[in-house]
């Protein structure tokens, strides 16, 4: 694997009870605009994948996660075109209501049960671990 086109990336399923929380993206984004995913984005610098999946959901929800409450789900790889994804997955309770949440990227967010996740058509990666999550 060539280090000149890796691209790194953490992302966090949220959950709370039987449900887990997913944000709709922006129809401007760069990959799946509109589509459903994971909380979650780039790994900047020297940081390590939980220091970015805690400052991610800060960006993105304005909420702090204790990094000692992240449960690991793994690692998946996907080569595509010109670059290959290698994005490290987390879970973590939601540790407020929904509606305390202040969503600043993305269009929507929205709780989900297991059975309505595939119908999401939520990228390969995200929708592996969001599975993962459930088992």
């Amino acid at each position: 694997m060539s280090s000149t086109n890796v691209l790194r990336y953490s992302g966090v399923v949220l959950w709370k009870v039987d449900l887990v929380l997913l944000q709709r993206r922006s129809l401007q984004a760069e990959s799946m605009p509109g589509g459903w995913g994971v909380f979650g984005g780039h790994i900047e610098g020297d940081e390590s994948p939980i220091q970015t999946a805690v400052r991610e959901i800060e960006e993105e929800l304005m909420i702090r996660l204790d990094p000692n409450n992240l449960k690991e789900l793994g690692v998946i790889e996907i080569q595509r075109t010109i670059s290959t994804y290698v994005t490290h997955y987390y879970s973590s309770e939601l540790p407020v209501q929904l509606s305390d949440l202040s969503l600043r990227e993305g269009i929507g967010m929205a709780l989900w049960a297991k059975k309505e996740v595939p119908l999401l058509h939520l990228a390969y990666e995200d929708l592996t671990a969001v599975m993962r999550h459930f088992e």
